[in-house]
């Protein structure tokens, strides 16, 4: 009998042993060559929101892309929302606010889509990690600006007369209309351009530096209502913090993969945690006030990679799916 009670606990800690190893990261997406990670629950209050997986009206015969990059509301309550789509599909697509379909359109528009914002003028901003481009789209859908040169990879060099970008992935507007480019998906020397809205070079700053002030990668950008700068170096679990001149103020040390920031109207700061499958209400200074999400997964509830999020003026949250295709509304019963 205790022979017996001795092997059920040798397979039991074998099992748990395997469950807690890494996961080589190599679902739809473009995750591979990504650090393996061991994705771990968020810890703090349940907020208590129920989930719909197919909340968007598409027209019969259409789907969402196998990525789902970015999501984004405007100043009307329309949801935008940005895929990685195969060629000759489009790769944006609008619904009202009653989240039925309006338009899709930018078939090629971006060679890999990533992150997006609108801002107040309801102009549209989406990045191409491997354009590598950001570009500002008018509220008809219009290209206006690009910053970078697609299909050149580079540093932002005044003197040179080279205005190139490395691996966009997100960008932060300042109230001015100033913009900060995040930069650096991994691979090579990540960094924060500060352009004006015009997008004429103020400043910028690079994570290899020595000291705390350090990151690795930049996967998403925020600024607070002092104009500081927020930056998760998303595989280390690090909220790192500069001033608005590129000074660094802070690091500090997170549980769960940071993959996108959302600071809403009121000035509240949320964060998706990618891969391991949830949103994290935090306050300032990194504290979990409240949890959204199941963990990673494909059921209802679940997210296979969360990687950036919109909340409308109701609270409703939508959420961008890069692994399971699909936008996530999160609501609670009124």
């Amino acid at each position: 009998m205790k022979t017996t009670a001795f092997a059920l606990i040798l397979v039991f800690s074998a099992q748990f042993a395997f469950s807690q190893q890494p996961v080589a990261n190599t679902a739809p997406g473009g995750r591979a060559g990504r650090a393996p990670v061991v994705h771990t629950l968020a810890v703090g209050p349940d907020l208590g929101f129920e989930y719909d997986e197919s909340p968007l009206s598409l027209p019969a015969g259409m789907k969402f892309a196998a990525s789902v990059a970015a999501v984004g509301i405007n100043s009307k309550g329309h949801i935008i929302v940005y895929q990685r789509a195969e060629p000759g599909q489009p790769m944006l697509l609008e619904f009202d606010q009653n989240q039925e379909f309006i338009r899709a359109w930018g078939e090629g528009i971006a060679k890999r889509p990533h992150g997006m914002r609108i801002d107040p003028q309801d102009n549209i901003w989406i990045t191409d990690q491997e354009g590598p481009t950001v570009m500002k789209l008018n509220p008809q859908g219009e290209i206006v600006m690009t910053i970078g040169e697609k299909g050149k990879t580079g540093s932002w060099d005044e003197a040179a007369g080279t205005r190139y970008l490395f691996q966009p992935t997100d960008l932060a507007i300042a109230p001015n209309g100033d913009v900060f480019i995040a930069q650096g998906h991994g691979t090579g020397e990540p960094r924060v351009l500060h352009l004006d809205k015009n997008g004429k070079y103020i400043s910028q700053w690079s994570g290899k530096v020595e000291g705390p002030g350090a990151f690795s990668m930049i996967h998403t950008i925020a600024l607070d209502a002092k104009g500081n700068v927020y930056l998760s170096d998303r595989e280390v679990k690090r909220l790192v913090v500069y001033d608005y001149s590129g000074k660094w103020l802070r690091t500090i040390q997170m549980a769960n993969l940071l993959c996108g920031f959302y600071v809403t109207k009121n000035n509240e700061l949320w964060i998706t945690t990618g891969q391991d499958g949830q949103l994290e209400k935090v306050d300032w200074d990194g504290k979990v006030l409240g949890i959204a999400g199941k963990g990673p997964g494909k059921d209802v509830g679940y997210f296979g990679e969360s990687h950036y999020m919109a909340m409308d003026s109701k609270g409703d949250i939508y959420v961008a799916d890069t692994e399971d295709g699909r936008v996530t509304k999160l609501f609670k019963n009124r």
